[in-house]
């Protein structure tokens, strides 16, 4: 996560797309992370396939413009 903020950082991109693609992956990390390692699973209020979903649309967000930024710089 380190080395896609300091990527994004030292390219042209703007603040706002550093936050948008690194905020959403490393919120997914750091659920993925309290979960699997330390056995402290959150559940989500409301629907839980809802939240799941919402947070996958997402993800796949950060990823598809994360690409697309490297994509540019390469």
């Amino acid at each position: 996560m380190k080395l896609i903020k300091f990527i994004l950082s030292t390219s042209e991109s703007s603040g706002e797309l550093i936050k948008e693609i690194h905020t959403e992956l490393n919120t997914l990390q750091r659920l993925r992370g309290r979960g699997k390692a330390h056995g402290n699973w959150q559940v989500p209020d409301g629907s839980l396939i809802e939240d799941a979903e919402n947070r996958l649309i997402r993800v796949i967000n950060a990823l598809t413009k994360l690409k697309e930024h490297l994509e540019k710089i390469n």
